[in-house]
């Protein structure tokens, strides 16, 4: 990560209307589970929240009163975060590769929204993160970790674990995706412009479960609902707690629930988000518009060779799968 670079594409004149994509535009649906997911963190005693990559501090605005601070890289960013919640504890330009011993055990609750870590160079960087945000959890914190991967972008679950070609022993994970935007949101605004966002990376939900299970017990995934309709999963929030001593390598206990949707929130009597039991953590099995599954290994083999050219070798690995599952 270029941290000037991040600062350019984050100015002041992309500050100046940031908050505004939060708000009536096409993440207002995702603001509002966003909120919701929070407000199920806040009740606690003695909360000091962090907000890692907090950019103009929409989230931490949304709850006036609690004790909270927020990082960033761009000091545009947090002008305007500093505007909007004038009772923060602090704001601080920050680096999330960058470790604070002074932080070590601190914050109740450490957010992390909006996919800052996408501009790290490496995926090795992002192990980095995930320590210095589980540094900063106090013991009996959580973290609360916005999670976007391959699945949202192409609507397609890849396999995290495949196996090896001949020749090489093991078993491949398949860890991130990596993309490029230009953003023209802008254009017509000459203080804004084009931003291009370029090989950006996002780690597979499973990938960020590994990291996670490193530094806390538990770990749950959480699914929002999917709204609006143009999602093609709904996102996905991973929550770690039980934060590990020195030495715990115990295993972590990985659970993952799904966030009714407020219409059946409306239609369901007593409280829908009443203790239910987690189920296993395996990532969900988003459909398509005619109810085909999208992971390639759940597809039927007129499936597979309509979305996998048939002279890729990778093609007949998977019509092997499929084959020896039907057998």
């Amino acid at each position: 990560m270029q941290p000037d670079n991040v600062r350019r594409i984050y100015d002041e004149g992309t500050a100046r209307t940031y908050r505004q994509s939060w708000l009536g535009g096409a993440w207002d649906t995702e603001r509002r589970l966003l909120v919701e997911a929070i407000t199920r963190q806040v009740d606690r005693p003695d909360l000091r929240w962090l907000d890692a990559g907090c950019g103009t501090g929409y989230f931490l605005s949304e709850f006036p009163g609690l004790r909270r601070c927020g990082i960033d890289l761009s000091p545009s960013m947090l002008a305007h975060a500093q505007e909007a919640n004038p009772d923060a504890d602090f704001f601080e330009v920050w680096d999330l590769r960058d470790p604070n011993p002074q932080w070590h055990d601190t914050f109740s609750l450490v957010t992390c929204t909006g996919q800052p870590w996408s501009y790290l160079d490496t995926v090795a960087e992002m192990e980095t993160v995930v320590e210095n945000l589980a540094s900063w959890t106090a013991p009996e914190g959580t973290c609360f970790f916005h999670v976007l991967d391959g699945l949202d972008l192409s609507g397609i679950q890849l396999p995290y674990r495949v196996s090896s070609e001949p020749g090489f022993t093991g078993e491949i994970q398949l860890e991130a995706v990596v993309w490029s935007l230009e953003d023209r949101n802008h254009e017509d605004d000459p203080s804004i412009g084009v931003k291009y966002h370029k090989h950006m990376i996002w780690p597979a939900l499973d990938h960020w479960i590994t990291l996670f299970e490193r530094h806390f017990r538990n770990v749950c995934v959480e699914t929002l609902p999917r709204e609006p309709d143009w999602q093609v999963t709904g996102r996905r929030i991973l929550l770690a707690s039980d934060k590990r001593a020195a030495g715990d390598d115990r295993p972590a206990v990985v659970t993952r629930r799904t966030i009714p949707s407020s219409a059946a929130v409306d239609a369901a009597p007593g409280d829908a988000h009443a203790s239910e039991p987690s189920a296993p953590c395996k990532p969900p099995v988003p459909s398509g518009p005619s109810g085909h599954p999208r992971r390639l290994r759940d597809l039927t083999l007129a499936q597979l060779g309509r979305k996998v050219r048939p002279w890729d070798r990778r093609f007949w690995g998977h019509v092997a799968t499929r084959l020896r599952q039907n057998i």
